[in-house]
């Protein structure tokens, strides 16, 4: 199984076993520890792990929205990247960092976005402005989910590429 499939399938594997695709229920279920920070500037979230215990940090003035995409992303960090923390982030180089980066996206995107809920809005004609205010997520973030369904089978046509850094 490859690394992408591996983030479906375990995301799809948290859905199933706690019953929903909120982020944060599911960070409390596995003892993840949500603070929320008021002197964040550009940093949106952040994923570490203190004593042995794992925290999801986030700026405490995002919109809710906001709030649950970010907590999602951090806790694909979790799940997918806990072997790297904040406070030891050495990479090699900045596709190091991008890879990461991608991969908590497609995890959030996996998380918030359901599979037949996005095919039935772009089959029904939606454009991607209009599928992400239904969905109520960002069009970044639908960005990826659609181009996961595209690598696996789905015929969708996309103009444009997701940026890994589009949380920054």
């Amino acid at each position: 199984m490859n690394h992408l499939h591996y983030i479906q399938k375990i995301t799809n594997d948290l859905i199933e076993t706690y019953q929903t695709r909120c982020p944060f229920a599911i960070s409390e279920a596995k003892g993840i520890k949500i603070k929320y920070c008021n002197d964040f500037q550009d940093l949106k979230g952040a994923h570490v792990i203190i004593a042995g215990t794992p925290y999801i940090f986030l700026k405490a003035d995002l919109e809710e929205q906001e709030k649950k995409l970010v907590c999602a992303h951090e806790l694909g960090h979790d799940i997918l990247h806990n072997d790297v923390h904040v406070s030891s982030y050495s990479f090699s180089s900045l596709s190091d960092n991008r890879m990461l980066e991608r991969e908590a996206n497609i995890f959030a995107a996996h998380l918030l976005i359901d599979d037949n809920q996005i095919d039935e809005l772009i089959r029904s004609g939606y454009e991607l402005s209009q599928v992400a205010a239904i969905l109520e997520v960002d069009e970044q973030l639908a960005l990826f989910k659609i181009n996961e369904m595209i690598r696996r089978g789905y015929r969708y046509t996309l103009n444009r590429s997701p940026s890994p850094f589009f949380l920054k």
